[in-house]
């Protein structure tokens, strides 16, 4: 694969990709981000691929293509391509229930109040919660981020716990009870964290280690993986959050707070080797958030995916089961999906991927079947299939959409279409 931009693109408007840029470049010139890298991919070409900003406010070292990001929920698809490969495999049929494989979730109960006294009042399962249900959100699971009777239980068991482990996790989550029917709703939520384990079980290693196996290794993303090593630290971007005095923007939520920076008022909530969670390997790899990656480690998976499973002469997956991924599988009922209040207009649900199901709504950019799905840094990349297009947007600033970043980077894209 050619990773050198080329200087004119017979599919893309270098005038309107030139509007991208600018508008990119505006939200370091105003101190909103300190890093941004983009990358347009469109007919088997890299279009663009721009590095804008620096690190960290204080250090000042350009970004650059190979600077590293914490990708938090774009680990989900690659775990999903993972779970997949063993799928391939026959170890498991989507709709097999989850208990066959982990006991730990079997005679799981369900919410249906919360009494007087703050007990809570449950049913059993109606339904087995399937691999199926794991994959599309729709197994009962939360977050834990929800002002909700069952997300306050997840808060007391410390589900997602970064000092724990991810049996241990699966373990937790079986004393829970789930908060909807499996099948009947979708919920974002700690699933993939299961599927982390389900790959355990079911490929006898360490998730960690399957991943390298099966997929990372494979495609060469040697720069992805959950804690960046010291002799890489140097080209790791610093994490960052609203601050309190941040103009238009929400006081940040998170436990770790810093010192302001520049015009916007920011803080730094993460810095590389000044005691980040990302400085070591930790005990517990999320499946659903873990990873740190590249630009150009994250561009070779999104591109085997538009490839059918197929990149650099590598096969991942065979074309079927891309096709299968990234289709929806939700009923209408669920569609649009809803993520944590914010709906998705048109927007219904693969394996492990965001599925669009009509074109562009006017404040949604986006077009029939195209997929992807973003990161709680304000990450966000997306495959149009009609269009042989990827986009891919890395920065750092938490939560997603404190601005609307994804929004504006895709209607650029789609109106550079030619």
């Amino acid at each position: 694969m050619n990773f050198t931009p080329s200087t004119d693109h017979a599919g893309l408007d270098n005038a309107k990709l030139d509007e991208l840029r600018a508008a990119m470049q505006t939200y370091i010139d105003d101190e909103k981000l300190a890093s941004i890298v983009t990358v347009v991919w469109k007919d088997g070409e890299l279009a663009m691929m721009d590095a804008y900003g620096v690190l960290d406010f204080e250090s000042k070292v350009p970004t650059e293509i190979d600077s590293i990001f914490r990708i938090y929920s774009m680990t989900k698809p690659i775990t999903g391509v993972a779970l997949m490969t063993l799928w391939e495999q026959g170890k498991f049929q989507l709709d097999d229930p989850v208990a066959n494989y982990l006991p730990d979730l079997a005679d799981l109960q369900v919410f249906v109040k919360e009494g007087e006294d703050g007990t809570i009042v449950t049913e059993p399962c109606k339904t087995p919660m399937t691999i199926r249900h794991l994959m599309t959100h729709t197994s009962g699971l939360s977050y834990g981020w929800r002002d909700h009777p069952i997300d306050k239980m997840y808060g007391k068991a410390k589900i997602n716990d970064y000092y724990g482990t991810i049996a241990g996790n699966v373990e937790k989550l079986g004393e829970i009870p789930l908060g909807y029917q499996p099948g009947e709703g979708w919920q974002y939520s700690v699933a993939v964290d299961v599927q982390a384990r389900l790959i355990e079980v079911l490929s006898g290693m360490e998730y960690r280690d399957y991943l390298k196996l099966a997929v990372l290794n494979p495609l060469g993303m040697v720069d992805t993986d959950f804690f960046v090593p010291e002799d890489k630290r140097h080209r790791f971007t610093s994490n960052f959050g609203p601050g309190e005095n941040s103009s238009g923007m929400a006081p940040s939520a998170l436990a770790v707070r810093g010192e302001p920076f520049g015009k916007a008022g920011i803080e730094r909530v993460d810095h590389p080797g000044h005691g980040s969670i990302y400085d070591s390997l930790p005990s517990f790899c999320m499946g659903g958030g873990g990873l740190v990656s590249t630009a150009l480690d994250y561009l070779t998976f999104t591109t085997m995916l538009a490839q059918k499973g197929e990149v650099n002469g590598t096969r991942i997956l065979k074309t079927e089961t891309v096709e299968l991924m990234t289709q929806n599988h939700i009923p209408d009922n669920l569609i649009p999906i809803n993520l944590e209040g914010m709906s998705m207009p048109e927007t219904g649900f693969g394996l492990d991927l965001s599925v669009r199901m009509t074109d562009e709504v006017e404040y949604w950019p986006g077009v029939v079947g195209e997929y992807g799905w973003s990161g709680a840094a304000s990450t966000h990349f997306f495959v149009a299939p009609e269009q042989n297009l990827v986009g891919i947007l890395l920065t750092q600033m938490l939560p997603a959409y404190t601005y609307l970043i994804e929004i504006e980077f895709k209607k650029n894209i789609y109106a550079a279409l030619t």
